[in-house]
């Protein structure tokens, strides 16, 4: 939301501007630089600020990154003296934030180390009234603001609404003479507004910073239901089996199953890593945590079974064909045949030479054939008459 400067106005510095190069300073709100005094930029929350806005004794030759994105990088912090959630912070003695805009305008508070500008002291001797206070932009009663420097005037608003707004606030003698001493700031409300000040454009900034907190409740409340209605869903579908189309849901059983056969495949880090391409943040292969990440797999694994059987309406993925029943079911046994013709028939079949067998049986034939030929050729009565002599000699002997 911070992003649309034209519908909700700015009070960090950010938008309204062409590039990058132009940004505003989220504590001075000023594009002016010199060398001694040169806008940095955090390369966490792209946050622009002055060195001596922000304490920046000297800028480092790689990346910077400011207070918060160096201690809670990447979560949101919130200020004790206003709502906004967005701009230059730094941290109080006790461990929560401010943005240093608001230590600068609240009177009782002050900075431990003026060059740093660092811890943020001084809560301690605020005041009650001050807490009490109900800013007359943002409608709200939270954190601590400020009061108009008109006289007879008691209109309270927070610092950061102020700057949305675009009130008029100055700081006569600069940031560092604001650090010295609050009597160099001066702030007014639309009402007061110095006369080279346009009045309308006040208000109508405080109507952009009007629209920007109701935009944020609903969208606030909008996030919170949805988040209900997700934790609500999640117990009701947490001992679901099926989705509302009939489409088995895998159980967690399956996850862990399939993790576990991933592991014994002895999966390298290089082959995880490219079968966890889109599913984990890890940059390297030194980064993956095994156990962890076979759990993942097998739970996008998981889904994607799921997901076909959702596409296939519950068909299953691997269907079993009726030839594959063959090796399960047991064939029936069967009757003999007692019909003789189909006996003969069967046996005429199983006589029946094959086609691989017939070129061998013709040659045997063949070779009978020419066998008996010639035995015919052979004169076998010299043979006979020769075994006869041998025989009668034979029985001769035999006698005498």
């Amino acid at each position: 939301m911070d992003a649309n400067f034209e519908k909700y106005g700015s009070d960090d510095g950010t938008g309204g501007v062409d590039s990058l190069s132009e940004q505003r300073c989220a504590v001075c709100n000023d594009l002016e630089c010199d060398n001694t005094n040169s806008i940095v930029y955090c390369d966490g929350c792209n946050i622009a600020v002055h060195q001596e806005c922000y304490g920046v004794a000297f800028i480092p030759e790689g990346l910077w990154f400011c207070r918060r994105c160096m201690v809670n990088r990447g979560s949101a912090v919130s200020c004790a003296f206003c709502p906004s959630k967005t701009g230059a912070f730094k941290q109080l003695d006790n461990g929560m934030w401010s943005h240093v805009v608001c230590a600068l305008w609240i009177r009782e508070v002050y900075f431990a180390n003026p060059v740093y500008l660092e811890p943020i002291e001084g809560v301690a001797s605020i005041p009650r009234s001050r807490w009490t206070l109900v800013c007359y932009i943002c409608k709200q009663k939270t954190g601590a603001c400020i009061q108009c420097a008109a006289r007879k005037c008691t209109q309270a608003y927070h610092v950061t609404c102020a700057k949305r707004a675009g009130l008029y606030m100055a700081m006569e003698k600069g940031v560092q003479g604001a650090v010295a001493s609050n009597d160099t700031l001066k702030s007014y409300c639309d009402r007061h507004t110095p006369g080279h000040m346009d009045k309308e454009t006040a208000l109508e900034g405080i109507y952009k910073t009007r629209m920007f907190f109701r935009d944020s409740h609903s969208l606030s409340r909008k996030n919170d239901r949805l988040a209900s209605e997700r934790r609500q869903a999640n117990r009701v579908n947490r001992f679901k089996w099926k989705t509302e189309n009939g489409t088995p849901i895998a159980p967690q059983l399956f996850v862990e199953k399939v993790a576990t056969i991933l592991n014994s495949l002895k999966v390298g880090n290089e082959g995880l890593a490219r079968m966890l391409r889109g599913l984990t943040d890890a940059s390297s292969a030194k980064e993956i945590n095994k156990e962890a990440n076979f759990k993942k797999i097998g739970s996008a694994i998981c889904r994607y079974w799921c997901l076909k059987r959702e596409a296939k309406k519950g068909a299953p993925l691997i269907r079993i064909r009726a030839l594959d029943y063959e090796f399960i079911t047991p064939e029936p046994p069967t009757r003999p045949t007692t019909n003789a013709a189909e006996i003969s028939s069967k046996e005429s079949v199983s006589d029946k030479p094959e086609a691989d067998d017939v070129p061998q049986m013709t040659d045997k034939v063949l070779f009978g054939h020419d066998l008996q030929q010639g035995f015919g050729e052979i004169d076998t009565s010299e043979f006979i008459g020769s075994r006869k002599t041998k025989v009668n000699c034979l029985a001769g002997s035999r006698n005498i």
